[in-house]
């Protein structure tokens, strides 16, 4: 798509049916009740404003326990603001392309803004109002596969509902601390950064 930003971070172009039966106040008055249903979509960046918004989802429903369905990407690039009342010559330059494509062998959504994706890493995803969730699924799938019941392990979150990316050989280790057979690492995998806890080389914490 095509586009010049005058502001917001809206639907460029794609179908989005977010569902009327999320109890909200805006979907009071609706008197059809339907779910969500199949998603595909371009953004001008929701939480990014600016940046290529690629938005999916097989069924409309929610993500990690989220009310809404959060399986999205946003280019690392973001637009610039441009009036509607600038002069043409400014309005001639400020066309961008906006595209998403989803690559379904690696289940991998990317955002590109003029031919651009780039890394874009969020480093507190615990403190991010619409991230959190992501992040709490993230933790439940790693709780579920230890052999120890963690203080923060919820036995009821729904294993469908868990985040489990690829974390085979990472990418990179930096090391944070080594004292006394205490080690702290720094792994970064493909859609991951893990701080994890080593004490005589197994890992007790992450």
């Amino acid at each position: 798509m095509w586009a010049i930003r005058e502001s917001g971070n809206h639907a460029l172009t794609g179908i989005w049916h977010e569902g009327t039966d999320l109890k909200q106040e805006e979907t009071a008055s609706i008197a059809k009740v339907e779910r969500g249903q199949r998603q595909y979509a371009l953004f001008a960046g929701l939480n990014k404003a600016g940046s290529a918004c690629g938005h999916v989802s097989e069924n409309g429903g929610s993500s990690f326990l989220n009310m809404y369905a959060l399986h999205k990407c946003n280019s690392a690039g973001q637009s610039t603001e441009v009036p509607a009342d600038s002069p043409p010559d400014v309005l001639d330059a400020a066309w961008q392309c906006y595209a998403m494509g989803f690559d379904h062998e690696r289940d991998e959504l990317t955002g590109w803004l003029d031919g651009v994706s780039g890394d874009r890493w969020l480093d507190n995803p615990k403190n991010d109002k619409l991230i959190s969730s992501a992040y709490n699924a993230y933790m439940q799938g790693h709780y579920a596969k230890t052999l120890d019941k963690e203080p923060a392990e919820d036995p009821s979150f729904p294993k469908d509902q868990c985040y489990n990316p690829p974390e085979g050989e990472p990418l990179s280790v930096k090391v944070l601390r080594d004292e006394n057979g205490d080690r702290v690492e720094l792994r970064e995998y493909r859609y991951t950064k893990v701080e994890v806890a080593l004490r005589d080389g197994q890992e007790v914490s992450r």
